[in-house]
């Protein structure tokens, strides 16, 4: 049985204005970083207030999902193939781009780019700054389930084929 969360994705102020900061306390890919240690070295200070709430009626994202954060800004795919770059200042959509297929894992991105793997078996990688796609590649004959991994100028990720890439 598949369960997702089709809840609203959160953010609540959390007193470290360097946690949005590119740089070592950025989020930029499932588990934080490379080693998946899910740990930055910014400190959230309490009181804690909800500062907004996002949320696309009639998208999903999967409880796999969690959302990368880079300069700012919040990006999140969804199983409905939207990614999401969203202010966060503000909560709203800085843009939005569908790409046709589903994402049921975290995007990946860096200084340039934000990537995303996707159940047709493509890596696409979007501008960070507008959402356009700079390039699409096909590798998967069976897609992507799991989140792509940035490590040392390279991406990696393993296929539902049982083949391990290497961009």
């Amino acid at each position: 049985m598949r369960r997702y969360l089709t809840i609203p994705v959160l953010a609540a102020v959390l007193g470290a204005t360097t946690i949005c900061q590119a740089g070592e306390n950025d989020w930029t890919q499932a588990g934080a970083n490379a080693q998946r240690t899910a740990h930055v070295s910014a400190q959230p200070n309490p009181p804690y207030k909800l500062a907004w709430v996002a949320s696309w009626p009639g998208e999903t994202i999967t409880h796999w999902t969690s959302p990368v954060v880079f300069d700012d800004t919040c990006y999140v795919g969804t199983e409905n193939g939207v990614v999401h770059a969203i202010d966060l200042g503000t909560g709203k959509d800085s843009w939005a781009r569908h790409l046709g297929t589903s994402i049921v894992n975290s995007l990946a991105c860096d200084r340039r780019f934000i990537y995303a793997a996707c159940v047709d078996g493509t890596i696409r990688a979007l501008h960070r700054d507008s959402g356009k796609i700079a390039w699409k590649t096909p590798l998967s004959r069976r897609g992507f389930m799991a989140a792509p991994l940035l490590m040392e100028g390279a991406l990696y990720i393993g296929g539902r084929d049982g083949i391990f890439y290497s961009l």
